[in-house]
């Protein structure tokens, strides 16, 4: 049996495809900024439906310094800032640092994708929080936030969230 993830639960908003899709790549790719108040409310209201305790930090995903300034900004800070703003106890943000990468993740196998996230993650600070959630906007294969989770944990985190816009179809069952 595979070993299970370092991540307890997992809150997506739609699958990711048509409309949805399109909506996200005008946020990440085309700067399509006022979209992220539609995201944030949607996933904030989701969130507070669900049973508390709510997490104390929010992690969102880091992305490379060329990957940075390519876009000029990193949407899953963005969506972490804006549901930090929306939720009751306006939880910290976690700052975790990104290697560079050779190749982006989008078109990669899952095994590709788990190669390539090989140690790409680091912590820039120690952490005191038990409960953290990560921030990004689409879970694929699962191959991001397996490794940030598995860095997290092995930080001493008991408790880890993962919060995103959306998720592929078909992807491991329980994400939601």
């Amino acid at each position: 049996m595979a070993k299970p993830p370092a991540y307890q639960r997992t809150f997506c908003l739609w699958q990711y495809r048509w409309p949805t899709d399109a909506l996200i790549q005008g946020f990440k790719f085309h700067a399509r900024l006022q979209l992220l108040p539609l995201f944030a409310d949607q996933l904030a209201n989701k969130i507070q439906q669900s049973d508390p305790p709510y997490p104390t930090a929010l992690v969102p995903v880091p992305l490379s310094n060329n990957r940075l300034r390519e876009r000029g900004f990193n949407q899953s800070w963005l969506l972490a800032k804006s549901l930090a703003s929306l939720l009751p106890n306006r939880p910290d943000h976690i700052h975790v640092g990104r290697r560079q990468q050779e190749r982006h993740q989008t078109g990669l196998s899952a095994k590709h994708r788990m190669d390539n996230l090989k140690n790409a993650f680091y912590l820039t600070h120690s952490i005191h929080h038990n409960h953290v959630a990560i921030i990004d906007d689409v879970i694929q294969t699962t191959a991001t936030i397996t490794a940030l989770a598995q860095l997290l944990a092995n930080s001493g985190i008991k408790q880890i969230d993962v919060w995103a816009i959306a998720r592929t179809p078909n992807i491991n069952k329980g994400i939601y």
